[in-house]
């Protein structure tokens, strides 16, 4: 599994995908709903559903899933750059 930095280089993450879902959960998600909902709706994109299957699931607007999506990915990118993700604000 590999994830882009902010500077768009290619970062290989060295766990397999299992174990860096659950320091994801145990550790970035834990005891925040907002980053769950980033986490439920990229494991959707990541399954091949489209953004307006994934609002009409959720009851969301897809302008707030497009949103969702890409804080989920610059979070991501933070926390693999740096350890730090991005608060919410």
């Amino acid at each position: 599994m590999s994830v882009t930095n902010l500077a768009g280089e290619k970062i290989d993450l060295p766990q397999d995908p299992k174990a860096f879902r659950h320091h994801l959960e145990q550790h970035w998600a834990k005891g925040r709903p907002h980053r769950w909902r980033q986490l439920a709706i990229l494991s959707l994109v990541g399954d091949g559903w489209d953004v307006p299957s994934i609002a009409m699931a959720m009851g969301l607007h897809k302008g707030h899933v497009y949103r969702t999506l890409a804080r989920a990915r610059t979070d991501l990118q933070l926390l693999a750059a740096n350890g730090t993700p991005g608060e919410r604000s």
